[in-house]
């Protein structure tokens, strides 16, 4: 497959988790999967706009 060596599947500006820090999630096709459906429902945050202050703060000390 020589035409792809030009397209890697991660680009090295976008691979951001160090390789020990990445988690790999295996599953079986013969188990039986909880599909966790309770998290498809929308619960909206009571603390919002706190924790969007805290958010912004945070983004500006990671970030700059």
């Amino acid at each position: 497959m020589m035409i792809m060596q030009g397209y890697p599947a991660v680009r090295p500006e976008l691979d951001l988790v160090e390789q020990e820090d990445q988690l790999t999630h295996e599953i079986s096709l013969d188990e039986e999967i909880d599909p966790e459906t309770s998290l498809d429902i929308f619960k909206p945050d009571p603390n919002y706009m706190e924790n969007e202050k805290r958010y912004e703060e945070l983004k500006k000390t990671l970030l700059g």
